[in-house]
């Protein structure tokens, strides 16, 4: 019944990416300092995230001091009217969305700039601290800074999210887009066949012909509520478990788990859902119903961990699945040879 809608309404929106990429991509603003680009192409989680915070380690790596310049998403902008400067000291910040969280836990001595304007933010951050590069996160439909590089992760379990346009579709824009990147990080290629990752590889040579194509896989860590590093095969293979998210992506997590051996079942909630008591009391009980343990994602963590503290129920078993974001052997060379190369600019 909606369908008619949504195709009128991504038309519109078609219209109106048109006439904002012409006006505001010849406004764009050059920072003193060089700039990487982390974005996407669709809604929904891509990898961006782990691939920030690998590009921001790998930055320091090679002796540059990185910050990162993010919107902070639709939380930071309730009550909010200047930037805000996130560090790890200072992380819980109650307007920030779970990927800043996130980021300043891993990330304790590079300073976050959260705000809708991320220039005056760059200029602001600049004046506090001594920096190398900028990492401009969900970056790639961000039209006021000017970038020196940009990456652009591409899920190799759904690149094109339907191939329409939002709302119709999850394509934030056309895939012909994909000719302004100069480097496209496949994801979660653990998940994909070889047959569709050349596929994949040919389109995305077709769409953008300079661009650097890395594949990248992920690797997993499995941890209890109090940060202990436990067995992830050991625990998770042939054992029923309740996959709690509220990613863009939550397939892709729950396929993750049934590669350990696991018997999943998915109980999701929608993207950057903010969990309440309630929710955890239902959490527990469709748990305890299936005899399953509990595994979520580092994200949905940071927001149910001061419900899961505050009131601690020993009647479930709840762990964390902890990513990181890893290249093949071709690629890492590939990958830290170009940041070498556009960091020190």
């Amino acid at each position: 019944m909606l369908t008619p809608f949504r195709i009128i309404a991504s038309f519109l929106y078609s219209l109106c990416y048109k006439i904002d990429c012409s006006v505001r991509s010849k406004k764009s603003k050059i920072l003193p300092k060089p700039v990487f680009s982390v974005g996407n192409l669709t809604v929904g989680g891509t990898g961006k995230t782990p691939l920030t915070i690998r590009l921001a380690q790998d930055l320091m790596g090679l002796s540059l001091s990185p910050a990162i310049l993010s919107r902070g998403y639709k939380g930071f902008l309730k009550g909010s009217s200047g930037p805000l400067i996130v560090t790890s000291e200072d992380h819980q910040q109650k307007n920030v969305s779970e990927e800043i969280h996130l980021m300043a836990k891993k990330l304790k001595k590079v300073p976050i700039g959260c705000g809708p304007e991320r220039f005056g933010v760059a200029e602001s951050l600049l004046k506090e601290s001594q920096l190398d590069c900028f990492i401009l996160e969900d970056g790639f439909q961000h039209w006021p800074i000017h970038r020196d590089l940009d990456i652009v992760c591409v899920d190799a379990t759904d690149p094109w999210g339907s191939g329409h346009l939002i709302p119709w579709g999850k394509l934030r824009e056309p895939r012909s887009a994909l000719a302004r990147a100069q480097t496209i990080v496949l994801t979660r290629t653990e998940l994909a066949s070889e047959e569709s990752l050349h596929r994949l590889e040919e389109t995305l040579k077709d769409l953008s012909p300079g661009a650097i194509i890395l594949k990248s896989h992920f690797r997993f860590q499995l941890e209890d509520p109090d940060g202990n590093k436990m067995n992830l095969y050991q625990i998770l293979n042939k054992a029923n478990v309740m996959a709690v998210s509220g990613i863009g992506n939550p397939m892709a997590f729950e396929k993750n788990l049934e590669q350990q051996g696991a018997q999943v079942f998915p109980l999701r909630f929608s993207d950057h859902h903010n969990y309440s008591e309630k929710d955890k009391e239902h959490i527990v009980n469709v748990a305890l119903k299936h005899r399953a343990i509990i595994v979520t994602t580092e994200k949905d963590w940071e927001k149910l961990r001061p419900l899961w503290r505050k009131s601690k129920n020993e009647s479930v078993s709840f762990f964390i699945m902890h990513t990181d974001l890893h290249f093949d052997e071709e690629g890492e060379e590939k990958w830290f040879n170009m940041i070498k190369i556009y960091g020190k600019n």
